[in-house]
């Protein structure tokens, strides 16, 4: 998948899901950010780059791992993200790089308290990184944000 591609898909998902994922209080990862979680509304939510790993390859052994890692990074290979064999993208390559900071905006900053303002706090975040990367911000505030 081209760097665009994610961007997009991990901009509208962030967007659309409106709060962060995060685990569910059953006495294990209390309350951190979660590549499968549970919402306000008691649905299903995903992270950055938990919506990109498709259900059936998705494990909680990838949970409180960092995307670069190669368990995240073979989920995403067989989710078709990653085009290549894992062990081909390091650290620093364009890929992985995209995908920690993705990762890194949806998991820093305060759990807001309702929906707009993680959609303000998304939609900022993924201005800047659409400028750092130099991939095209094609979201219009006013369809995410009430004034």
């Amino acid at each position: 998948m081209k760097l665009q591609e994610i961007f997009d898909k991990v901009g509208v998902h962030l967007l659309m899901q409106g709060e962060a994922s995060v685990h569910p209080n059953d006495g294990d990862e209390e309350g951190g950010c979660a590549y499968r979680g549970v919402g306000s509304n008691g649905q299903r939510t995903c992270c950055a780059v938990g919506a990109l790993i498709a259900d059936e390859h998705y494990t909680r052994a990838l949970e409180s791992r960092w995307c670069g890692t190669v368990t995240v990074k073979q989920a995403l290979h067989r989710s078709g993200i990653l085009d290549k064999f894992p062990d081909m993208y390091d650290d620093y390559s364009p890929e992985i790089t995209l995908l920690s900071v993705l990762q890194k905006l949806h998991d820093s900053g305060e759990m807001e308290k309702n929906k707009n303002d993680f959609r303000k706090r998304m939609f900022a975040g993924l201005q800047v990184i659409a400028q750092d990367h130099g991939l095209e911000f094609n979201f219009e505030e006013s369809d995410w944000i009430d004034e």
